[in-house]
């Protein structure tokens, strides 16, 4: 197993240390996630087992150059951006973030607690 890197912290948060703990153990490979939203729970499973997302990155990965994607992935992209928008501030209350990210893990936009 890999040694684990603890994420700084970023702000002050009643849910901070608890989501902290929560990260380590499901990156460490425990699998039922306690002490976060289900949202937050299923999009950590779904980076870790679809997108195969390394947990121990400090920094998103450097853009390709050439961004390859049609007209219906920016209708796509404005519409998850409006969503994010409409929910960061409530994020950002708890200390966290919401982003919006291509496919290949670009972060396109990003609200709350940077």
């Amino acid at each position: 197993m890999k040694d684990v890197q603890r994420l700084e912290q970023t702000s002050a948060s009643p849910y901070r240390d608890t989501v902290f703990a929560a990260w380590e153990r499901f990156v460490q490979g425990e699998d039922y996630v306690r002490g976060v939203r289900p949202e937050v729970a299923i999009s950590w499973h779904r980076c870790r087992e679809q997108y195969r997302v390394d947990p121990h990155l400090t920094k998103a990965p450097v853009a390709v150059a050439q961004i390859d994607h049609t007209l219906e992935h920016d209708v796509v992209f404005a519409e998850l951006g409006g969503h994010a928008a409409s929910v960061a501030h409530g994020v950002d209350s708890l200390g966290g973030i919401v982003t919006v990210t291509d496919a290949a893990g670009r972060i396109l936009a990003a609200w709350g607690d940077q």
